[in-house]
């Protein structure tokens, strides 16, 4: 575990977790402690194995989808156009209420990652730091080369968590336990206004606030729940993780589907 500089009785180290735990800190130096956390938890680990289950009520989130839109208009910054999350066949049976799906993801420093999903959506993503390749029963295998620019969403925001301090302002609720690990539960509200050029989509825009728990130890996220009007409507949580464990060369290597011929996204969509 990462140390930081706190005194405590002869023979014993306090670490940061006992920092928030502590009664005699005021609230101002428990959250700079949880801001060092947060800090720091994209550099906590050189590997991570993890399984992470998320769950969105469609109805609810196009609604905070819709509400969204409507404040950046507004403000003068939205482009007019919204987006319906209702899928399924017209005329046939209705679009399901909820989507959930249970990813399993490897994550090696630096830029190595691969993610396997299975729910509605399935897939494999894979990136060895210079290619990246995705295989969707609906696409097929594509192949295109790494964006450094490119920043990934809900999953990934979870061993980011120094992304959404810039939008958000943070107030210490208590402890919680997730995926068997302590935690810092916290009360995440958006910024008003929002950050100029800050993008919140990892968060999902148009919550009210989000519930998160922090990693005591880590420092990265172990649950994201956004809520509209008091109730849920978005929630990323992590099931099972483990840090700093060596992977096999064959984890970070793309194998598509026998027959499966590996295109370019230009091949599949066009220009």
């Amino acid at each position: 575990a990462r140390r930081a500089s706190y005194s405590s009785s002869p023979g014993r180290m306090w670490t940061r977790a006992d920092a928030i735990d502590s009664p005699i800190l005021k609230r101002m130096s428990d959250l700079a402690d949880v801001f060092e956390l947060v800090h720091g938890g994209a550099d906590s680990f050189r590997t991570v194995r993890a399984t992470i289950r998320v769950w969105h009520d469609l109805e609810k989130e196009q609604i905070a989808f819709e509400r969204e839109i409507e404040e950046e208009q507004a403000e003068g910054e939205g482009s007019g156009a919204i987006m319906m999350f209702a899928i399924g066949d017209p005329g046939g049976e209705p679009p399901p209420t909820e989507r959930e799906e249970t990813v399993r993801l490897w994550l090696e420093r630096p830029g190595k990652r691969r993610e396997e999903a299975d729910g509605p959506e399935q897939r494999v993503s894979v990136t060895d730091g210079v290619k990246s390749w995705i295989y969707m029963p609906e696409f097929g295998a594509l192949e295109q080369d790494v964006d450094p620019d490119t920043e990934e969403g809900e999953i990934d925001a979870l061993f980011h968590p120094e992304w959404l301090l810039p939008a958000v302002e943070l107030e210490i609720v208590g402890r919680a336990s997730v995926a068997s690990r302590d935690g810092v539960r916290l009360r995440a509200t958006r910024r008003r206004p929002p950050p100029r050029d800050f993008d919140l989509d990892a968060l999902w825009p148009g919550a009210d606030e989000y519930d998160l728990v922090l990693d005591r130890e880590r420092g990265i996220l172990l649950r994201v729940e956004a809520m509209i009007e008091g109730a849920p409507f978005a929630r990323s949580e992590v099931l099972e993780v483990a840090f700093d464990e060596s992977f096999g060369p064959e984890v970070f290597r793309f194998q598509p589907p026998e027959g499966e011929e590996i295109r370019s996204p230009e091949e599949v969509w066009g220009q």
